[in-house]
């Protein structure tokens, strides 16, 4: 708030193209100097994290295209897919609803959507009764650590992912290359999924496949990126180099509406050109809001500086409280990754539309804890520089509640 209002008593509304103004410039260096460590050169502003995808949607495509067919004025593009991941959700814009799956968020929303993606089912991974279980429709993988799952160095010689390999090469093989405009992917978390941690062997194998066959990566870090699990950004826990990056939410905490699109130099060079139509046409008003920037200044900062003094990724939630909450009887599975904990409750349908978490978060309301149902994920999260002392609180507050609330429970809904 401090530094909004020093944002505020300096800057109005300022017309960002070909201006620049200090906020914005700070900002842009600390994302290259953490988020887009090693691979980004440049970084587009927008405001929100449906619209931040949208503009990298317009990149990788254009990308895609012109190393397909060479810098022309017009691309036989029509047909361009990108390779997706079910349950994958980026963004309420007309583009981004596209390259998700059928869903309650796009084909009941929209006349218009029109699925345009190859829509891959990742194995998923939770812990059970203490165990980090890799899984699709059978149990692939058990771990004991959640560290284990990021040790890239020993999975990308086993088995399992010489099978993810050919699984994949076999996607890339069916379709016509001009088809694949390039790959977009929630790195480690998708959020409005359910919660899902993909298994971190599957994704880094995905977007080096991709990548060794020249189709661009862009990871929607909408959600999961700037330390919300633990590490700057989840490409870096993948190991990947993504072309360009989405990065909103956790820039101004939702104080104010701001948003960025990481790209790499090769990508920008697509749109340099002496002609208007070969520039990225995409801008607004609330572009690099200066008061926004600001204040994305100072958090980026105080992010770095609470996980610096650690020098190690903080554990918010309790270990054993964690285990604890997997071994219950009507918990199918937990999830905690920096500053998210999930659990999957045990209960019939699935997807967002189920109901199975909603007596749990009602119960939890009562007590003054407000969690959010995603279908039959109940999940908590705080902010990179709470306290773990209070995360302690809220996952014992979570266990004993799961305790108590009867699965029949009948759930209520607001009209």
């Amino acid at each position: 708030a401090l530094e909004a209002a020093k944002g505020a008593s300096r800057y109005g509304h300022v017309i960002f193209p070909e201006v620049a103004h200090q906020p914005a410039v700070d900002l842009t260096n600390l994302l290259l100097d953490n988020v887009g460590s090693t691979w980004a050169d440049r970084v587009f502003f927008t405001d929100n994290g449906s619209t931040a995808v949208e503009v990298g949607l317009k990149m990788i495509l254009r990308k895609r295209a012109n190393d397909l067919y060479g810098r022309r004025d017009e691309y036989p593009w029509r047909n361009m897919k990108v390779i997706a991941l079910e349950e994958s959700y980026h963004g309420d814009t007309l583009g981004v609803m596209d390259c998700s799956p059928r869903s309650v968020f796009n084909a009941t929303q929209m006349p218009w959507y029109k699925p345009n993606g190859i829509f891959l089912d990742p194995p998923t991974v939770s812990m059970r009764h203490s165990e980090w279980v890799v899984q699709d429709d059978k149990v692939l993988e058990k771990h004991a650590q959640r560290e284990d799952l990021f040790a890239m160095e020993q999975r990308l010689t086993s088995a399992l992912a010489e099978d993810y390999r050919q699984q994949i090469r076999a996607v890339l093989a069916s379709e016509e290359p001009e088809v694949i405009g390039g790959l977009l992917m929630e790195p480690v978390l998708q959020g409005a999924g359910g919660m899902r941690f993909i298994d971190p062997l599957y994704q880094r194998i995905l977007a080096d496949e991709c990548q060794r066959n020249g189709i661009p990566v862009m990871v929607d870090e909408v959600f999961t990126g700037l330390w919300r699990l633990g590490s700057p950004s989840a490409s870096q826990m993948l190991g990947i180099k993504p072309d360009v990056a989405a990065f909103a939410k956790l820039l101004t905490g939702g104080l104010l509406p701001l948003s960025v699109t990481l790209a790499s130099d090769e990508i920008f060079k697509v749109f340099e050109g002496g002609k208007k139509e070969e520039a990225l046409l995409h801008g607004h008003s609330y572009t690099a809001h200066p008061i926004g920037c600001q204040v994305a200044v100072r958090a980026l900062q105080e992010y770095r500086e609470r996980f610096s003094r650690s020098g190690q990724q903080p554990e918010f939630w309790d270990s054993q409280t964690c285990k604890d909450i997997s071994s219950m009887p009507n918990v199918s599975g937990v999830v905690n990754l920096g500053t998210v904990f999930a659990a999957q409750l045990a209960g019939s349908g699935s997807g967002y539309t189920a109901t199975g978490s909603v007596a749990v978060t009602q119960a939890l309301r009562e007590k003054g804890v407000y969690a959010r149902p995603l279908g039959n994920t109940v999940y908590l999260m705080c902010s990179p520089v709470t306290e773990v002392q209070k995360c302690n609180e809220l996952i014992s507050e979570l266990k004993q509640t799961l305790s108590h609330v009867s699965e029949e429970r009948e759930p209520a809904f607001a009209a």
